[in-house]
C-alpha cells in the first residue's frame, strides 16, 4: 500500500493512464477506459468520477496531467484538441473540488527532464528508453503494461 500525500499523474485521452505514487515508494497505476469521442460529455463524468475515487482512496497532496494542446499539433485534430482540453476540465475540476494544487506538464519536457535530453523517435523508440529509467529506480513495468492495467 501506498502513502497518502503522494502526487497523482494522469495521462488524459480516452484511454486515460493514471499513477500514483510518493518519493521512495513503489507508484501503483492503471488506466481507465472513458467511453468513445462521440459521447465526450460522458467520458467527462467517467473521468470526474474515477479521479474522485482514486484522490479518495490515495489522498494525494497534488495533481498533474498532461497538458491538453501539444507544442506541435495537425490544425486538423481540432476534436481531440477539444476532448483534451475538456478532460483537463475535469482534471482541474476535481483537484478543486478536493482542494489540491494542481498543474499541467508538458509531455516533452516530462521526457527531457527524465532522460536528461529531448528524446527523438517515434514512441517505439522513445518508450524503451523512459522504461528503463524506470526500472532504475526499481519500478516493475516491463513493457507498456501500465496502458492495459485496470483500476
Amino acid at each position: 500500500m501506498v502513502s497518502p500525500g503522494g502526487i497523482l499523474a494522469l495521462d488524459l485521452s480516452l484511454q486515460t493512464g493514471w499513477a500514483y505514487g510518493c518519493f521512495n515508494e513503489r507508484p501503483v497505476w492503471g488506466n481507465w477506459c472513458l467511453g468513445r469521442m462521440e459521447s465526450s460529455g460522458e467520458a467527462l463524468a467517467v473521468l470526474e468520477d474515477y479521479c474522485d475515487d482514486v484522490i479518495k482512496r490515495f489522498r494525494p497532496r497534488l495533481v498533474v496531467y498532461e497538458a491538453p494542446i501539444p507544442a506541435k499539433h495537425n490544425p486538423s485534430s481540432s476534436a481531440v484538441i477539444e476532448l483534451l482540453l475538456q478532460l483537463a476540465g475535469v482534471a482541474k475540476l476535481i483537484s478543486v473540488r478536493h482542494r489540491l494544487p494542481y498543474f499541467h506538464q508538458n509531455v516533452g519536457e516530462a521526457r527531457r527532464a527524465v532522460l536528461g535530453a529531448a528524446p527523438k523517435g517515434k514512441t517505439e523508440v522513445v518508450k524503451p528508453q523512459i522504461i528503463a529509467w524506470a526500472a532504475r529506480r526499481g519500478w516493475a513495468a516491463q513493457d507498456d503494461e501500465a496502458d492495459d492495467v485496470p483500476f
